[in-house]
């Protein structure tokens, strides 16, 4: 399974072992459309229908709107309206366009990574559905490629989940700072032992490619003694081959490093950022 990883894969891993943020990405790494596809699938889009195309377009729409109203900027038109919303992805990846287009793609992707966090926070509160209603489905989702990976023989020995107790939230929020509940992101939990140190790679891809999509990780929240990505590329030489430490365009940061914010304002040419 590691031998079928590309920089693609990589890239999500590193992304995941580091907690960082998409937003600090200058460039995707899809190459074909049914690569692109797979990946909307996996976000619960399926583009070939009508309501779903619809949703894509209208978060483009907002993301290329409010660029152009709030920093004048100027969205190609390759950009704004792609004959498929595929080439987005694409042109944002520089397997279409130019070097111009795959900048613009960037960042109207991270406009429209922004607008989807918010309609979806939005959404939660106007679901007519309760959070143990929501948890019990999300739970559904994850067990069911707890099964599959068992079918598949990967080297899982546990596969757990838990809700967090009242207790235990009150004993968290008294040991953070931010003593705000909406902070807590593990009240639905899933607990993932493997074989050995070795089987961390080929599990995390999968779940990667099955479960979760990549540009959900929530920035900052990953502690990893297990699994250092400087680590991964000694102990598997062909993957350095395709992943230099640091990937031309890409600054390598940690979650400690200048604000994410500074990036997009890098990439929109005549103007200051405003705190």
């Amino acid at each position: 399974m590691v031998a079928e990883m590309g920089i693609r894969e990589l890239e999500r891993i590193r992304l995941i072992l580091r907690g960082g943020s998409v937003i600090d990405w200058r460039r995707m790494h899809f190459q074909a459309r049914d690569e692109v596809d797979r990946f909307l699938r996996l976000c619960q889009l399926d583009v070939s229908r009508p309501y779903d195309e619809a949703w894509a377009r209208l978060v483009l729409s907002e993301a290329v709107v409010y660029l152009r109203k709030t920093f004048n900027y100027r969205v190609a038109d390759a950009v704004a309206k792609p004959e498929e919303i595929h080439d987005l992805f694409l042109l944002a990846s520089g397997a279409k366009g130019n070097a111009r287009h795959r900048r613009i793609a960037c960042v109207v992707l991270k406009v429209m990574h922004v607008i989807q966090h918010i309609e979806g926070r939005d959404l939660l509160f106007r679901l007519a559905i309760s959070e143990a209603e929501l948890a019990e489905l999300v739970t559904e989702k994850v067990l069911s490629v707890a099964r599959e990976m068992q079918e598949k023989g990967l080297p899982v020995v546990e596969f757990a989940h838990s809700i967090k107790t009242q207790d235990s939230l009150v004993t968290k929020l008294l040991a953070k700072k931010e003593t705000v509940a909406a902070q807590v992101y593990d009240r639905t939990r899933f607990r993932v032992v493997t074989r050995s140190r070795e089987d961390l790679l080929p599990v995390l891809y999968y779940l990667t490619q099955r479960l979760f999509p990549f540009h959900l990780v929530v920035p900052g929240q990953t502690e990893n003694t297990l699994l250092p990505f400087k680590s991964v590329l000694e102990e598997y030489p062909q993957l350095r081959a395709v992943h230099p430490e640091s990937p031309p365009g890409q600054e390598l940061r940690g979650p400690g490093g200048p604000g994410r914010q500074h990036l997009l304002w890098q990439q929109l040419p005549g103007t200051q950022l405003r705190g």
